[in-house]
Formats: C-alpha cells, structure tokens, sequence
C-alpha cells in the first residue's frame, strides 16, 4: 500500500500506510528533517521526497528480510550459472 501524506502546517506533513503512522517531515532552514513513528530524528535531507522515502521504506526487519531473500536469489543464481558452465565445459571434452 503506498503512504499518504497530509500537510498539518505550512512545512510540516504526516505520513501513514493504512492505519499506521509513519512519521513527519518537517522543512527547516537547513533542509527536511524526517522523524519516524516513535518520535526518532532519521536525518536531514535535502529534498522532502528523500525524507519522506526514508519514512516509507520497510521497516528495518522487513529490510534485512528483503536484503536475505536477495541475496540467497543471487547465490542460488550464480550456483546455477557455475553449474551450467562446468556441465557445458565437461560436455565439451566428451565430444
């Protein structure tokens, strides 16, 4: 589900996904300061697209998740790919 965001004061918005909340972006002189949910600084960010991204990305569990899934789809592949090689290689000096 994509986040919605809603403007509360002129340089303050919220975002929520659903029913939860995901913080606020506030703009300041320096840039856009992003705080999550439970009311942490996540950094300043030069655009507010950037730090309502960092609000909106998964949460840091479901990111390592994502990141494990990756990569076993990645050694898994090139297993895959090495195996096709030597079998194509060992196939070659048989003929």
């Amino acid at each position: 589900e994509r986040p919605s965001w809603v403007s509360v004061a002129p340089d303050v918005v919220v975002g929520r996904r659903g029913d939860s909340l995901l913080g606020t972006v506030q703009r300041t002189t320096a840039g856009y300061v992003a705080v999550n949910r439970a009311g942490e600084p996540l950094g300043l960010f030069e655009s507010r697209k950037r730090a309502q991204s960092s609000l909106s990305a998964p949460p840091h569990a479901e990111r390592e998740r994502l990141e494990r899934a990756a990569f076993l789809a990645a050694s898994t592949a090139g297993a895959v790919a090495a195996s096709i090689v030597l079998i194509a290689g060992a196939a070659g000096t048989l003929f």
